[in-house]
């Protein structure tokens, strides 16, 4: 009834394109570098750019190598030609996408980084800490800036910039717990923090308008949280998965956000927490999403492949 009624509104989400056996083995990290290209990252080790305007899409354009381990997250920045890359290997690395080149070599030993993020005017981006927090480095140079510690001993999964620059928010986890933390970046300080799950959140993103924040966890829901200057209202917790929430990404047109899941779907939600419809089309876990500005979702499976939504 729900997409009849959408339909009716002429609302469309379809599977507008797909890359079977993009990479060797999973996929864990997909950004866009403009509307028409975009960047994966794999447990091959290997991130490749790849051109969507092809209606055969095939051979990927070019590949970044360097990594020896999996790529587990991709941030880009589209106005510096530039993305940064976290892998299981201790390394984060920054590419000019344009050039094929590498710019820096950064080493986050003897952890993993799981998470990273580009704040919006390109010249600091964040990791996320084995220890709980986030660590803001200057993307010129390299060198850390800040070490944004919580309150409690944590390990942090993800971690996102709020639209207008002003906040950053990261998900981690206790072994009771799952915290989300919001910063601000004039102070560097913690300025919100709750027990947001009771499972590790995997996934954070913020509202197009900087005055909400998500949160996707293990434990199968979507919690949004409206920003408030002393705190944070839980304004929603939506539900619908049957397995891990793995990422969330908030289309640019304030309309809608998706969540990728374990059990191998694509949901796309209003920003109320209602379910508009669900992409069952890969075989394997969905690891992780992106937009463009043009309405279009990507995202990226354990099946090797990359799928491209039409969400009008």
């Amino acid at each position: 009834q729900e997409e009849r009624e959408l339909l009716a509104r002429g609302v469309m989400f379809k599977v507008s394109k797909r890359i079977e056996n993009a990479h060797e083995d999973a996929i864990w990290s997909v950004g866009w570098i403009s509307d028409e290209k975009l960047v994966t990252g794999s447990n091959d080790d290997l991130i490749k750019l790849w051109d969507v305007t092809q209606e055969e899409i095939t051979q990927e354009e070019r590949k970044f190598e360097g990594h020896c381990w999996g790529v587990t997250r991709i941030a880009t920045h589209v106005e510096k030609s530039l993305f940064v890359s976290a892998s299981l290997d201790s390394q984060v690395k920054i590419w000019n996408f344009a050039s094929g080149k590498k710019l820096k070599d950064i080493d986050t030993s003897p952890a993993e980084t799981y998470g990273v993020a580009i704040h919006p005017n390109g010249e600091t981006f964040a990791i996320t800490s084995n220890t709980g927090g986030i660590i803001i480095y200057d993307t010129e140079s390299g060198e850390m800036k800040h070490n944004i510690a919580i309150s409690e001993k944590a390990y942090t999964f993800c971690v996102a910039f709020s639209p207008n620059g002003k906040l950053a928010a990261c998900g981690s986890w206790t072994p009771k717990k799952g915290i989300l933390s919001v910063f601000d970046l004039e102070s560097n300080t913690v300025v919100h923090s709750v027990e947001a799950h009771a499972m590790p959140i995997r996934a954070v993103t913020f509202s197009q308008d900087s005055r909400t924040v998500l949160t996707g966890s293990d434990d199968k829901h979507v919690n949004i949280y409206d920003i408030q200057e002393s705190s944070l209202n839980i304004v929603s917790s939506a539900s619908g998965h049957s397995s891990w929430i793995l990422d969330i990404a908030c289309s640019p047109n304030q309309k809608y956000f998706a969540t990728a899941s374990c059990d191998n779907t694509v949901r796309i939600w209003d920003m109320k927490g209602k379910c508009l419809h669900t992409f069952n089309n890969h075989t394997d876990q969905v690891w992780a999403l992106a937009w463009n500005s043009k309405e279009e979702l990507a995202a990226v499976s354990a099946d090797k492949s990359v799928s491209i939504y039409s969400c009008q």
